[in-house]
């Protein structure tokens, strides 16, 4: 009788050292988020930044990595320094030419391409609003990448 529940209880013991621990799991993410790098779109009009473009930075916090905006227009520095002062954001790369206040996709679209190929960013997020619905669709066509709309929640680096 003993036999019995002294390999019952060896079993147990065994296969809970054969468990995986958790720790190799929160290396594994801690390594992709390494390698990862999300450039954040932010909107902006008139000189003002649009604050419903900031669900892209926090969506790319989630997702882990450093976290790059990128905004342009006409005098746009005082927009980039309004920006800077988002928690969250790693870096800004802001583009100071009028061609670009309209945020036309056609325009800006080339533009943002250029950024993205320079910064070899692994994600490229935008906000909710009819400038990104516009843009993104013409910068992955442009990269050649599968585009991934309408997200309603990022719940982890890993989320499947």
């Amino acid at each position: 009788m003993f036999s019995i529940v002294r390999k019952t209880a060896l079993r147990q013991a065994q296969s809970s050292l054969r468990t995986p621990a958790p720790i190799a799991s929160v290396t594994r993410n801690a390594s992709l988020a390494r390698l990862l790098s999300t450039l954040a779109v932010l909107e902006q009009r008139e000189g003002k930044l649009n604050m419903s473009s900031l669900a892209a930075v926090s969506a790319a916090q989630k997702l882990g990595g450093s976290v790059t905006a990128f905004v342009a227009g006409g005098n746009i520095k005082s927009v980039a320094e309004e920006a800077a002062k988002v928690e969250g954001i790693d870096k800004i790369i802001y583009v100071d030419n009028a061609a670009y206040d309209k945020g036309l996709p056609e325009n800006y679209a080339p533009l943002l391409v250029e950024n993205v190929k320079k910064g070899s960013f692994t994600h490229v997020l935008a906000g909710h609003s009819a400038f990104g619905k516009n843009l993104m669709p013409r910068v992955a066509a442009i990269l050649d990448v599968q585009q991934i709309s309408d997200i309603t929640e990022v719940q982890s680096e890993d989320s499947k």
